[in-house]
């Protein structure tokens, strides 16, 4: 590890060889020249190993099936830059990604990690609208406590010496390991939040984030671990207690929607998981949201 001025992109990838050529390319086409690419072949049974070898820069792991954390760890271990960065393999990073990266950590020396924006794509890399998020203030933990405002990991360019004092991905937590080492990061160090977009993030309904149920068991899993760190600070409290009911709000809305959909399509079983998931936080919801589920399940007259 640490090469001077090489940047590592690690990629894991389970059955997404149809989006894994775009993703190494996209590295290829950086205006920064000195990287390596590291895949970490996750157990698929798709062409995930044949599209790796197709380049003969890649670096290829190939692993029984172990999920996004340990895959993304198992990479690591392989890096030889001084910077690392990881970028799931149905995204893409922008040409100027790394340069980008690489000067705002020169500029920021006392930073572990720098981290920018992502545009929104759907399923064919086609943009869709996106309202960028922003750090609530320039304590970047308490920041991240009311909301992840980094929503891709590509977004981020790590100092690699890092994960010599600190564990990388909770293998526990794989929905939300990135916004868990965030939290951890920013507890103990500096980093720096820039407003430049360097990663096309893609949105489609295979990937892990459209599960909301567990991404909100997740998140709320996380919000747990941090507690034993704010009890004597009141902002960092505050900033909590507001995270978790956004996070909430968001995933119910989105649980909402999903029951709202299967009903109207006759999809009676999904519509039902999704309306016991619902049903499952009664007092957490907004009321009206609450009420419209159980209007629309027959359950009550409007």
């Amino acid at each position: 590890m640490n090469n001077p001025g090489l940047v590592s992109i690690v990629i894991p990838c389970f059955n997404q060889a149809h989006f894994l050529k775009e993703a190494i390319e996209s590295v290829i086409r950086q205006t920064y020249r000195s990287f390596e690419i590291i895949v970490v072949n996750d157990g698929s049974t798709d062409e995930t190993s044949q599209v790796a070898k197709s380049f003969e820069s890649v670096i290829l792991i190939e692993q029984n099936n172990q999920g996004l954390s340990t895959s993304r760890n198992n990479g690591l271990k392989k890096c030889n830059g001084e910077f690392l960065v990881f970028l799931d393999a149905d995204d893409v990073i922008l040409p100027n990604a790394l340069e980008i990266g690489v000067e705002a950590l020169k500029e920021h020396p006392n930073c572990v990690f720098v981290s920018g924006l992502c545009q929104l794509v759907d399923e064919t890399g086609k943009p869709r609208w996106t309202i960028q998020p922003t750090a609530y203030s320039d304590d970047y933990y308490e920041s991240l406590l009311r909301s992840n405002f980094i929503w891709s990991p590509s977004n981020v360019m790590y100092r690699s010496e890092l994960f010599r004092r600190i564990s990388a991905f909770n293998d526990k937590l794989n929905p939300v390991a990135d916004y868990e080492l965030y939290l951890r990061i920013t507890r103990e160090f500096a980093v720096f939040h820039h407003s430049q977009i360097v990663t096309n993030y893609r949105q489609h309904q295979s990937s892990m984030s459209q599960n909301y149920k567990m991404m909100l068991d997740s998140v709320l899993k996380v919000y747990e671990k941090q507690e034993q760190f704010i009890e004597s600070n009141p902002d960092y409290r505050k900033a909590l207690k507001y995270g978790v009911s956004s996070f909430k709000t968001m995933y119910l809305e989105s649980i909402y929607y999903q029951c709202s959909q299967a009903a109207k399509k006759g999809e009676f079983k999904t519509a039902f998981k999704s309306a016991l998931v619902l049903l499952s936080y009664p007092l957490k919801m907004p009321g009206l949201l609450y009420r419209l589920v159980l209007i629309k399940l027959k359950i009550i007259q409007p």
